[in-house]
C-alpha cells in the first residue's frame, strides 16, 4: 500500500498513511536464519533475522501489502544499516491490529544492538529499492500469527 503511494509520488497521502498505520516490534531473534524459499548458495546461508511485530491499522483502508524499513542500530555501518522488506498483512482490516512473524534479510551481517521497524518512506525506498521479483515474494517474508475479531 505505501509502496504504491511512493511509486506514484503521492507524498501527502503517504504521510497520512504513515500517521494512521503503525508498527511495533515485539521481539526479534539474533540467531540468523536462511532466506525463505531460496535456491543455490543462499538456500543454506543464514542471513536473516526473524521478528515478531504488531501492525495497527487506524486507516479506513483494508491493507494487504506493506513495505517496512528495518534498522539494525549501533553497528559499525551506522545509519545505513537498514533494509526494506515487503510483507503481506493478509487483509488487515480498518481499525484493527494484526500480529506477524517476518523474516528480514541482513545486507551487512555486522553486529548490532537493537532492531527498529517502521513503515517505509520515500527516502527509504530510494536508498533500498527492490526488484519486482523481491516485491512479489512478500508472502515468503511474512506470516500472520493472530487474527483479531
Amino acid at each position: 500500500m505505501n509502496l504504491e503511494l511512493i511509486k506514484s509520488n503521492r507524498q501527502t497521502e503517504l504521510e497520512t498513511f504513515i500517521s494512521l498505520v503503525t508498527v511495533q516490534l515485539l521481539s526479534f531473534d539474533r540467531e540468523l536464519v536462511p532466506l525463505p524459499n531460496s535456491t543455490g548458495k543462499l538456500k543454506w546461508i543464514p542471513r536473516c533475522n526473524k521478528l515478531e511485530i504488531e501492525i495497527t491499522n487506524k486507516s479506513s483502508e483494508i491493507i494487504d501489502n506493506l513495505l517496512l524499513t528495518v534498522f539494525r542500530t549501533n553497528s559499525k555501518i551506522g545509519e545505513d544499516n537498514f533494509d526494506t522488506v515487503p510483507i503481506k498483512t493478509y487483509n488487515l482490516q480498518s481499525n484493527s491490529k494484526g500480529k506477524y512473524e517476518i523474516i528480514v534479510f541482513d545486507p551487512f551481517n555486522e553486529k548490532f544492538e537493537e532492531i527498529e521497524v517502521r513503515i517505509s518512506t520515500k527516502e527509504d525506498w530510494e536508498k533500498r529499492k527492490k526488484n519486482e521479483d523481491w516485491l512479489n515474494r512478500a508472502s515468503d517474508f511474512s506470516k500472520r500469527i493472530d487474527i483479531e475479531d
